[in-house]
């Protein structure tokens, strides 16, 4: 399956071969090197209650966040990464990560079997609070390059790696659903 992460953005298919003539003003577009196979499926899971916030230098208040997750799901969604369990001082906005998962609209999405509303985790600590909220999917990640690694997670890739396989294996043994 193809998974795509989409907050506002153009999904676009191109050959592998063209991909080094993306300019810069494609921003908000998606591309992907290859089309799915045939008869496959594509998940998109709209991350904007995490990823489209985390960014924002002004406090949004719970009850926006609550109700953006919700709208989101009235107009039909059935995969939005809710937020991210991460230290509030890497993303002061997302600080308010536990308030939200305990919001009562938002554990009685997350109890709905049709929706899928991971939380990102990017360790251990992370994983606990995914537990203690009761979510059923958690999404893991893990960067590519050294540098980006330590500036997002404090740590290396290997460690990171680390990181990922233990909240992995801690998820499936709590019988979640594991993105990444």
């Amino acid at each position: 399956m193809i998974q795509l992460y989409c907050t506002m953005y153009r999904i676009v298919w191109r050959p592998l071969s063209t991909l080094h003539r993306i300019s810069s003003n494609a921003q908000r577009t998606i591309i992907m090197a290859h089309p799915p196979p045939t008869g496959g499926q594509v998940r998109i899971v709209e991350v904007g209650p995490r990823d489209g916030l985390q960014n924002i230098s002004i406090s949004i208040p719970i009850d926006t966040k609550v109700s953006l997750i919700q709208r989101l799901h009235s107009a039909g969604l059935r995969n939005i990464e809710i937020t991210s369990v991460v230290s509030p001082k890497a993303v002061p906005q997302l600080a308010d990560n536990q308030q939200v998962l305990s919001d009562g609209i938002i554990k009685n999405l997350i109890s709905k079997d049709d929706l899928r509303l991971p939380i990102l985790v990017p360790n251990r600590k992370g994983m606990d609070l995914a537990i203690k909220f009761g979510v059923k999917e958690v999404a893991v990640f893990v960067s590519a390059s050294e540098g980006f690694t330590r500036a997002n997670t404090k740590c290396s890739v290997e460690e990171g790696l680390s990181r990922a396989r233990e909240v992995a294996g801690v998820a499936l043994g709590a019988r979640m659903q594991v993105r990444g």
